[in-house]
C-alpha cells in the first residue's frame, strides 16, 4: 500500500487544472498498481475556503479544484472525523464515495482498527449529520403519525415537503419499533 502524502508532491504536473497532465498522473498511479502495489492512497488537504458554510462538499474542492484527479480509478472516498475532539482515539469517521456510483455513505468508529458503526445504506448523509437544529414541525409530525393522520394532510398542515415528511416518518417508525422491542435509544 502506498500513501502519497500530500499527493501534490508526487505529481509531476505544473498545472493542477490541466486535464491532460492529470491523466498522466493517473497513468503513473495505474502503473504502480500494475507493478505490485496493493493500493495507492492519495491524501489531499482542502483549502481553508472549503470550510465556508455555504460551500458544497465536492470532490473538486476536496482536492484543490482538480477534477482530473478525482477520476483516478473512480475510487475516491472522502473521510471526516466527526468528533469535536480531533485527538480522541475513539474516532467517529463519516465516509462518502465521491465518484462511486451506488456507494452509499457509511460511518466507522475507532480506536484503530476501525469498525463499522453504520453500514452503507443506513447512514445519514453529511448534511443531515450537520443538522443540529431540530425543526419544531418534526414533533408535530410525530404526534400526527401517532394519531394516524394521512401524510397528505400533514404536508398541508405543517407546510413541509413530502421528502422531509417521509424522512421523519422513517425516524418515527424506527423509534416506534425500538420502543416496541424494548430497545433503549
Amino acid at each position: 500500500m502506498l500513501f502519497l502524502d500530500t499527493a501534490g508532491y508526487f505529481n509531476p504536473a505544473d498545472d493542477a487544472a490541466n486535464y491532460q497532465q492529470s491523466l498522466k498522473f493517473a497513468t503513473l498511479v495505474f502503473n504502480l498498481l500494475q507493478n505490485g502495489a496493493e493500493g495507492v492512497e492519495a491524501l489531499f488537504h482542502p483549502p481553508k475556503y472549503a470550510k465556508q458554510e455555504d460551500q458544497e462538499w465536492t470532490l473538486e474542492n476536496s482536492i484543490l479544484g482538480s477534477a482530473g484527479y478525482g477520476g483516478i480509478l473512480r475510487s475516491c472516498l472522502r473521510m471526516e472525523n466527526r468528533n469535536r475532539d480531533k485527538n480522541d482515539p475513539n474516532v467517529w469517521v463519516y465516509v462518502e464515495g465521491m465518484k462511486n456510483p451506488g456507494l452509499k455513505p457509511f460511518q466507522l468508529e475507532g480506536p484503530v482498527p476501525l469498525k463499522m458503526k453504520v453500514p452503507p445504506g443506513e447512514s445519514s448523509y453529511r448534511k443531515d449529520l450537520d443538522d443540529v437544529k431540530v425543526d419544531p414541525r418534526k414533533a408535530h409530525a410525530f404526534r400526527g403519525f401517532d394519531e394516524g393522520k394521512m401524510q397528505k394532510d400533514l404536508v398541508d398542515e405543517l407546510k413541509v415537503s413530502k421528502r422531509d415528511l417521509a424522512r421523519w416518518r422513517k425516524e418515527w417508525e424506527k423509534s416506534k419499533f425500538d420502543r416496541d422491542e424494548g430497545i433503549l435509544q
